[in-house]
């Protein structure tokens, strides 16, 4: 029995190290292609899974404690002389408080006083301020919480290079993009820890500044994300801008987008998985044209199993207004460019011929484009 279990704990080891390899080799491999990050939505949840956990945890901590403790967590006079036998967790739960009330002038005196009593927050804590200074624009916050850390985590502070790219969101806030573009491109190249977090500060950046329709922006931010791309193989924030040029009003915006994919061969393989969030969109607001432009551009690049999946949008789309010509319409036009529609959109499509459909006319109906006639 002894001579097994060891057999068993010597196969249990050798099955690990070779998970771990495998590990390491895909890592590697990931690190070396291309990056292009869509897990925004993961790192959204995770973020906020995070915070109601703080959240409730903190709860649970001000439960704990007697009413006249949970009464001087709000007083700041109280707080000042309470603070050499506050512990780490009551002082997460104050900073905690004032951020769910946005109350900055209360988080200002904290920060004073934690930097006179040299006791700091968690780095959670640390960066939902951060944060929020950030997008209010708040630089005297930012330098607040540089002195805390300087004092009291030096750490943190090396490892946010001296947040730098949250002076680089106040800036560009406050307008002057292209040294916000510097001053994020510097921090990108500098420290490899910041770059997603630097997308996805971009990312939400990219839309207003588009939207101001200022030519010398726009030039700046294609400029900008084509070094990326060239510098780092990182055609993260191209994919951003791509969507937001590509589902603009202005054909200049359009034309951007346009010359973009048919400059970069990787960009037009990073769209593929904007394709289901740019028709489902467009489609909900009754906006039909991205989704002809972007139907045109895969039958430009021979994308066939892609413009199926745009068809059947469409087709559904156009069903359920009981649009018929519509629907005749995508049924040729897939079947004259040799693109698959599955048998269900066949059968919506007999059955609004017959009429055993009830007609809904909840619509205004649209001219189709003349490409799908």
């Amino acid at each position: 029995m002894a001579l097994i279990n060891t057999y068993n704990t010597y196969r249990l080891s050798n099955y690990l190290c070779s998970i771990l390899k495998r590990s390491s080799i895909i890592t590697s491999i990931r690190t070396k292609a291309m990056v292009v990050d869509f897990d925004v939505l993961d790192d959204f949840t995770t973020q906020l899974m995070q915070k109601k956990a703080n959240k409730w945890e903190n709860i649970k901590i001000r439960k704990q404690l007697p009413i006249t403790k949970q009464s001087n967590l709000t007083n700041t006079e109280v707080l000042k002389d309470g603070f050499n036998e506050m512990n780490f967790r009551e002082l997460n739960v104050i900073f905690e408080k004032y951020l769910d009330e946005n109350n900055h002038y209360k988080l200002f005196e904290l920060i004073e006083t934690c930097i006179d009593k040299k006791i700091c927050p968690s780095d959670m804590i640390l960066t939902n301020m951060l944060t929020m200074f950030a997008q209010i624009s708040n630089t005297d916050g930012i330098n607040k919480l540089q002195e805390l850390c300087s004092v009291t985590n030096p750490e943190f502070l090396k490892v946010n290079s001296n947040f730098q790219h949250y002076r680089a969101e106040t800036i560009w806030l406050r307008g002057n993009v292209s040294k916000a573009i510097e001053m994020f491109e510097d921090t990108y190249k500098e420290n490899q820890y910041l770059r997603r977090r630097i997308r996805l500060m971009l990312k939400h950046l990219l839309y207003e500044a588009v939207s101001k329709r200022s030519e010398a922006v726009l030039v700046n931010l294609v400029n900008f994300t084509e070094r990326l791309a060239k510098n780092y193989n990182d055609y993260y924030l191209m994919t951003c801008l791509w969507q937001v040029c590509f589902l603009s009003e202005w054909f200049s915006d359009q034309q951007v987008a346009f010359d973009l994919l048919e400059r970069y061969s990787n960009l037009r393989r990073a769209v593929i998985n904007q394709i289901p969030c740019i028709v489902s969109i467009s489609l909900k607001y009754h906006k039909t044209d991205p989704v002809y432009r972007l139907l045109e551009i895969l039958l430009k690049y021979e994308m066939k199993l892609q413009s199926s999946i745009i068809l059947v949008a469409l087709f559904d789309y156009r069903f359920k207004q009981g649009d018929l010509r519509s629907c005749c319409e995508i049924v040729k036009w897939s079947a004259k460019h040799k693109i698959m529609l599955p048998s269900v959109q066949h059968e919506k499509f007999l059955r609004l011929l017959l009429r055993e459909e009830p007609v809904s006319h909840k619509h205004k109906q649209i001219q189709s484009p003349t490409y799908l006639t």
